[in-house]
């Protein structure tokens, strides 16, 4: 089964654990200095779980795209594994909002394809830009990959200092779309 697969399952497990544990990590109010920015704190508690677990057992392509990124070796601080909002994502340069993801073989079946596009779609919203990478390019080709993230960080502005990394949504309030009329009436 596909990680996003999986993680669909293990947060629908999770939620079930919530439900009848409110004491679990995330089922109580985090304070701010126990979440980061990007994380909704509903369920950042157990999307930082499930993303350690991520961290603890990478893919082979994975490893092999972390050893290029690690450290600042592409001249930013990239972090893996990261959770955004209710999402975990690959790899994540939040100075510069870019979304490194590293699609294995499942994401060819059309459920996860559909499932890919409404996650870029969301970060994207959210200010984000995605690049995809399969764990072919990454496993033959893996200078390519990192000349192409480089070229996508040289080319990307800096992240608004002080604005918080999640407000770069355009959800609208309640009928402002619509012109100030509200869909219910």
């Amino acid at each position: 089964k596909g990680r996003d697969l999986w993680w669909e399952d293990e947060m629908e497990h999770a939620e079930q654990q919530l439900e009848a544990h409110p004491n679990l990590p995330g089922g109580k109010e985090l304070g701010r200095s126990e979440y980061r920015e990007t994380a909704r704190k509903s369920t950042y508690g157990l999307l930082k779980e499930l993303s350690q677990k991520n961290r603890d057992n990478p893919t082979l392509e994975e490893n092999i795209l972390w050893e290029q990124l690690r450290a600042n070796k592409t001249g930013y601080h990239i972090r893996r594994q990261h959770v955004i909002d209710e999402f975990i994502t690959d790899f994540v340069c939040l100075k510069k909002k870019l979304v490194i993801e590293v699609d294995g073989g499942y994401h060819t079946l059309k459920e996860q394809q559909d499932y890919d596009s409404m996650r870029t779609s969301f970060l994207e919203e959210m200010g984000f830009k995605v690049v995809r990478f399969t764990n072919e390019e990454v496993r033959n080709n893996v200078s390519d990959v990192i000349e192409r993230i480089k070229s996508a960080l040289a080319n990307l502005p800096d992240a608004e200092k002080g604005k918080p990394i999640l407000s770069g949504s355009k959800v609208l309030p309640i009928g402002e779309d619509l012109g100030g009329a509200s869909p219910w009436g």
